[in-house]
């Protein structure tokens, strides 16, 4: 039987959390957002925390869920628990969109509607890889995510534009743990759904 006390354990030189650094949840988080999941941080602060998950593409195109992009059918990302009827976006197109934030090197969150659907209109083909649709977006009131670290819900890492916006996906969870090296080999092993083990 695995020990989960000695996994929970496992120490790694955890960063502390900022703008365009990414969560990765412990393998027994079991919640249907965040199980498994890779969070890119949006913004962190004395007031509170955001960002969106990043590695669980939905079975559904983006012209299905909204009638503003009826002429797109781009992939489309669940973001989070917050706002979930709603539909938020990364890019790369940095001051093509008026009003984004760059997050990462080269990654911008959100930014003006109008311009981002008139430029995928006239150029279809820079979406995949350029631009990254979610449903709802992961957030944290003041002081949440720090209880939450403390509690080792979550592992703080570095990232790259390609983890985030390019075509990485369900498995990006496992390929940062495995970046972690040898001591992070249980979280590997720790069965998705315990109950079938």
């Amino acid at each position: 039987m695995m020990d989960l006390d000695k996994i929970l354990n496992i120490r790694q030189a955890n960063l502390p959390p900022t703008r365009g650094r990414v969560l990765i949840s412990n393998p027994f988080l079991s919640d249907y957002f965040f199980k498994r999941s890779v969070v890119l941080l949006v913004d962190h602060g004395s007031e509170g925390s955001f960002g969106v998950i990043v590695n669980k593409p939905l079975d559904v195109k983006l012209n299905q869920i909204t009638k503003e992009f009826s002429h797109s059918e781009s992939s489309v990302y669940l973001g989070g628990p917050v706002k979930t009827e709603g539909v938020f976006y990364l890019h790369s197109l940095g001051d093509r969109i008026p009003g984004s934030l760059e997050v990462l090197e080269g990654v911008y969150w959100g930014g003006d509607l109008e311009s981002l659907n008139l430029i995928m209109k006239a150029e279809p083909d820079l979406m995949p890889g350029n631009v990254r649709f979610y449903i709802g977006y992961a957030g944290w009131v003041s002081e949440q995510l720090n209880d939450e670290l403390e509690n080792r819900s979550w592992l703080v890492a570095e990232t790259h534009p390609e983890e985030v916006i390019g075509h990485y996906g369900p498995d990006l969870w496992q390929q940062k743990v495995q970046s972690f090296g040898k001591s992070f080999e249980p979280w590997l092993n720790f069965p998705p759904d315990p109950s079938f083990n």
